[in-house]
């Protein structure tokens, strides 16, 4: 019988156990950082919004509705420079603004100086909790994902070395 050294012992006490943590961890970690990528890009998002960004005024170009509450415009920004350039973007509203914006009406946007198609509304924030909690998620996601690799890859190799070495052993 086995000695348990360590508590990542406690995890793998056979071979299946250990081939079934590798694919649970290596699940976890790809997960986790599929999550920690789209919150962390969400808050750098928000500090360009925070940082880089101007006003302007974009036409009504048509009205959705999705769902009972999600409402949204589509937007044409037009900035005017040496060659004047459109910029077309759909944003979300809240619905008293929604029920009394019709086509062709001008409404205040705020955008990004680098990528005048990411607009929205003036002072209007993202989801700050939602991005938290994703990026936060995700790193314990890719930490447990990377510990659970870890623990299982190790016990596999060792598994494997050691049957090469009992094979070996077996030959002479």
């Amino acid at each position: 019988m086995n000695a348990i050294r360590s508590i990542p012992a406690l995890l793998v006490i056979g071979y299946r156990e250990a081939v079934a943590l590798l694919i649970g961890g290596g699940m976890a970690l790809v997960f986790g950082l599929i999550f920690s990528i789209g919150g962390a890009c969400a808050l750098v998002q928000e500090y360009q919004f925070l940082t880089d960004s101007s006003t302007g005024i974009a036409e009504i170009v048509s009205k959705e509705r999705a769902g009972p509450n999600n409402f949204f415009v589509d937007c044409r920004l037009l900035l005017g420079g040496p060659g004047k350039m459109v910029y077309e973007r759909k944003i979300p509203v809240y619905s008293g603004l929604w029920q009394n914006l019709r086509k062709g009406q001008a409404l205040n946007v705020e955008y990004l100086r680098t990528d005048p198609a990411n607009m929205r509304l003036p002072g209007s924030i993202g989801n700050l909790g939602d991005s938290f909690l994703h990026l936060l998620i995700g790193v314990f996601l890719a930490v447990i994902g990377t510990i659970a690799t870890l623990v299982a890859g190790r016990f596999l190799i060792k598994d494997a070395r050691r049957k090469k070495l009992d094979e070996l052993t077996s030959r002479d």
